[in-house]
């Protein structure tokens, strides 16, 4: 069994009124490749944001090799 490296659940990331990214779910497993397609300003950078801790989501639950991205940032 293929041990989860990035798991992204109930991601939602808003921008005063404008909701950049509402409720996004997805898991990455050792081996596994991820692309995040979609038309201009659909949140796919926001989202990337996220997953590498530049951005705190509002609401969600981001781990990257069992760690919270924003709390553990270098």
């Amino acid at each position: 069994m293929a041990q989860i490296i990035v798991q992204v659940k109930n991601l939602n990331l808003t921008y005063k009124n404008l909701h950049a990214v509402q409720n996004v779910s997805f898991s990455v497993k050792c081996g596994e490749i991820l692309a995040i397609i979609g038309q201009n300003g659909s949140g796919k950078t926001s989202t990337v944001e996220c997953i590498e801790g530049l951005r705190k989501s509002q609401h969600g639950f981001i781990q990257v090799f069992g760690k919270d991205p924003y709390l553990h940032r270098l």
